[in-house]
């Protein structure tokens, strides 16, 4: 409703009288407010004939949709402090003719002729007029470069156009609807900024924040170079360091050769594609295949070119192992409570040459105890080439010395007058071994077995055959029908084993007798 002025008298909105310098109320009213009408901002609303105020609704008189405000603080009389929401869908910045309503839940005032201003250090560009796009609005803050949130193809991050040019972004493509918007930037304007876009996805509002810059475009890309690397070996893969090239703020052309390249983190590829500002860039190739040998990686970003080298060694690596050679073998027997002196190990490399020195000996060996103990020699060359060989040290028991056995051989024929060493054709000779016992202490001595032979020159003609215990003696018979040429020299073999396992050998020559009955 419009003011009514009468002279000195005025009407105000909805309102009362003025008589000179005296208003009379005639209902509720907003006297007005303080603060700036924008986002997030706080303001003041003084009003008057209103109870408690529990609700501030912005509307407009033609278009749909409006927004509450955030009631903050209610205790002063006839005062509300209240914060416009910080992202407002309904309207954009700059909507003019809007209302606003302030009620108690009882009654009600309001005012009109309002216009949403810009939200405090933010830039307005419209996208009203890019066709084939629903977006009414699009928001550039001061901020640094980042990459655009929930987008497939983030070119707006740190990408300067050049003044007054469009620039397209593509945001989630699940989105059904305004999948695409233009960014219009003003003539006027450089700054480095924030954008923020609000979209709609059916009914459902959105917004898209991040920074970009918007200036003069800048394609100069500073000087680059990767750390060269040196003593490489043959065919194995190399990474070179994570770099981010600075200087220019326009995409650029990336090509590489020799090798491939990985964009911020992502697969390597030798393929070209393109670079954007703050984008960071790692090499990989594999080294060249001989010895001495190199390969290098051309990387080309725009116009500025370096080249990545990878030097592999001039002679092909010591990779053979030193050798160790144990003196006396790798396993040996020490007797037991005697010192254990090492009998000696040597160390040669193909390269180091004589590295005995360098021999580490690990292990002790207990000599108060039958068993066997490990000792281990290793050593390593210049190459970092080891090898380790183990000694196996068996601790034993001294032998028991056993005492010689003697004793009496001979020949009994079947009468009593034969001699001792002869051996009667045609009768039933019968061995002896008598008087068995030690040939120091002159003892008995336990006999475990006894065998006896005949030989024929290196031939056995007879036996061996087991002797048998009689009384005190061990004997063997040699029948009649043994046939054996008179005179004839025939070799007696006796063997004694002792139960103590002593042992007892002879050799005695028979001479064949002829005897008549």
């Amino acid at each position: 409703m419009p003011n009514w002025s009468y002279g000195s008298q005025r009407r105000a909105d909805n309102a009362g009288w003025n008589y000179g310098s005296h208003v009379f109320i005639s209902g509720p009213v907003i006297v007005g407010f303080t603060g700036r009408f924008a986002p997030g901002e706080q303001i003041d609303i003084t009003t008057a004939l209103l109870g408690e105020i529990n609700s501030i609704v912005v509307s407009h008189p033609v278009l749909s949709g409006s927004f509450n405000l955030n009631i903050d603080d209610v205790s002063s009389a006839d005062h509300v402090l209240a914060t416009l929401p910080e992202l407002i869908d309904a309207f954009a910045w700059g909507q003019s003719d809007l209302i606003i309503t302030v009620s108690d839940g009882t009654d009600s005032a309001q005012l009109t002729g309002q216009t949403l201003l810009a939200q405090n250090g933010w830039l307005y560009f419209s996208l009203s007029a890019v066709p084939d796009n629903g977006i009414s609005d699009s928001f550039v803050k001061l901020a640094q470069n980042s990459p655009i949130p929930g987008t497939d193809n983030p070119r707006f991050p740190g990408y300067v156009p050049a003044v007054g040019q469009q620039i397209q972004y593509t945001v989630d493509p699940a989105l059904s609807v305004d999948d695409q918007s233009i960014v219009f930037v003003d003539p006027a304007q450089t700054v480095t900024g924030r954008y923020r876009i609000h979209y709609v996805d059916g009914s459902t509002a959105h917004y898209i924040e991040a920074p970009f810059t918007i200036g003069e475009p800048d394609s100069s890309l500073d000087a680059f170079s990767f750390a060269v690397i040196n003593e490489a070996l043959i065919n194995t893969q190399q990474l070179s360091e994570v770099i981010t090239p600075a200087g220019a703020n326009q995409e650029l052309a990336i090509s590489i050769t020799g090798g491939e390249c990985s964009i911020n983190g992502n697969a390597f590829t030798s393929s070209n594609g393109s670079w954007f500002p703050g984008n960071s860039i790692q090499l990989r190739v594999n080294s060249a295949a001989t010895y001495p040998g190199s390969a290098d990686v051309v990387l080309t970003i725009g116009d500025v070119s370096a080249t990545w080298s990878i030097v592999n060694r001039s002679v092909a690596p010591d990779t053979e192992a030193p050798v160790i050679t144990l003196v006396g073998g790798s396993t040996i027997e020490h007797v037991i409570n005697t010192p254990f002196v090492d009998s000696g190990y040597s160390a040669t490399d193909n390269v180091d040459g004589d590295i005995t020195s360098r021999v580490n000996v690990v292990g002790v060996v207990d000599v108060t105890a039958v068993g066997a103990n490990a000792l281990t020699y290793s050593v390593t060359d210049d190459a970092g080439n080891a090898v380790s060989v183990t000694r196996t040290v068996n601790v034993i028991a001294l032998p028991t010395l056993l005492e010689p056995i003697d004793a009496r051989i001979y020949v009994e024929p079947a009468y009593d007058d034969g001699e001792p060493h002869v051996l009667y054709q045609g009768n039933t000779n019968l061995v002896v071994i008598a008087d068995i016992e030690g040939s120091y202490s002159e003892s008995a001595v336990s006999v475990a077995s006894a065998t006896m032979a005949l030989r024929r020159n290196d031939a056995v003609v007879f036996g061996p055959v087991a002797m048998t215990l009689n009384g005190d003696k061990y004997i063997a018979a040699v029948p009649h029908s043994f046939v054996s040429a008179v005179s004839e020299v025939l070799t007696l073999f006796i063997d004694i084993d002792s139960a103590s396992g002593a042992q007892g050998q002879w050799s005695i020559p028979l001479v064949v007798a002829d005897r008549v009955h």
